[in-house]
């Protein structure tokens, strides 16, 4: 039996702006102000099933819901969409 779900992993154009977003809108605070990054980590590409993945991050938290986001620097999206991003996972995008 599923008794919850810890986070959701998330992929934006703006790291920046999101994060702003969702604290303002929803009063998500940062778990880890400085967040992460990760380039040329052959771990990380398994880990997010992406060759040759390079993005920096952050953890956002509300009570027990927790958002993970992404921003890609690396690879380049084989689209281009400004909704899409990166055509990697789940993308986000808000007006603010």
């Amino acid at each position: 039996m599923i008794r919850g779900i810890h986070h959701i992993g998330m992929n934006c154009r703006d790291l920046e702006r999101m994060k702003r977003f969702y604290c303002e809108a929803f009063g998500f605070e940062p778990v880890d102000e400085n967040g992460f990054a990760w380039s040329d980590e052959p771990v990380m590409d398994v880990i997010v099933d992406v060759k040759g993945s390079a993005a920096k991050g952050c953890m956002l938290r509300a009570g027990q819901c927790y958002i993970e986001m992404f921003e890609y620097a690396a690879p380049p999206p084989e689209i281009d969409r400004p909704l899409r991003p990166n055509d990697r996972g789940y993308t986000i995008s808000a007006s603010t």
